[in-house]
């Protein structure tokens, strides 16, 4: 799936505005897989999880 980006095509240099826009194609963007996303989401959930844990162990431990 192609992403999309709105972006200036021609500047005017006098006055400093975009004289012609237009919906681009994004290429610096990779599509990622469902596998990928997948492990980033598991990457951000386990470290929220250690987190959670080590306040906890730190609440235990005053406690």
């Amino acid at each position: 799936m192609a992403r999309y980006v709105y972006e200036c095509l021609q500047m005017d240099q006098q006055t400093g505005t975009c004289t012609q826009a237009a919906f681009v194609p994004r290429t610096d963007i990779p599509d990622l897989t469902p596998a990928q996303v997948t492990g980033m989401l598991s990457l951000v959930l386990t470290a929220f999880a250690l987190a959670w844990a080590y306040r906890q162990l730190g609440r235990t431990i005053r406690s």
